[in-house]
């Protein structure tokens, strides 16, 4: 494997373990004179800069507020449903949350999902969670949700938004 594949899947565990990209600030998403880009960086990174392999402040910040929630849960068996939902990662775990944004729910930054992962007073749906949802209410139906495979990688054809959902 080369040290691209190494830094993906680096990059795809610290989506697991609840880092969002890194944010463009010199902290986060340094020039390459400053050691370059961290593991988060949006866009595929070549591993040659120094910061290349490791996790910025920005991501480190996120996955310890995910972790911390998560710490009295590992290695534990399954004792009741509530057990298995975690507020923060991006997952809304039916039954226990209304929306789930990851750290922009923890960081109280998403408009519509508060960080207990309810929605907001008058909130219809998170636009973090659905493609579907803008402005914390959901779209019309017949609107484009997903935009055809021009290119015919994936081989989806277009999504619309269905409104009462069935």
């Amino acid at each position: 494997m080369t040290m691209e594949h190494y830094i993906v899947v680096a990059h795809e565990l610290g989506h697991n373990f609840g880092s969002q990209h890194d944010t463009e600030s010199t902290e986060c998403t340094p020039p390459n004179s400053a050691g370059g880009n961290f593991i988060m960086y949006t866009y595929s990174i070549s591993g040659y800069e120094i910061n290349n392999k490791f996790f910025s402040p920005c991501s480190i910040t996120s996955m310890a507020k995910v972790l911390d929630v998560k710490k009295g849960l590992c290695f534990k068996g399954e004792e009741d449903a509530k057990s298995k939902f975690i507020c923060g990662n991006n997952k809304v775990e039916i039954g226990f949350e209304e929306c789930d944004s990851g750290t922009l729910t923890l960081d109280d930054k998403d408009p519509c999902c508060a960080p207990n992962c309810q929605l907001r007073p008058n909130k219809k749906c998170s636009d973090a969670d659905s493609k579907c949802c803008k402005n914390c209410f959901f779209e019309s139906s017949g609107v484009v949700c997903i935009v055809a495979d021009v290119q015919n990688i994936t081989c989806n054809g277009a999504s619309f938004c269905r409104y009462p959902f069935i």
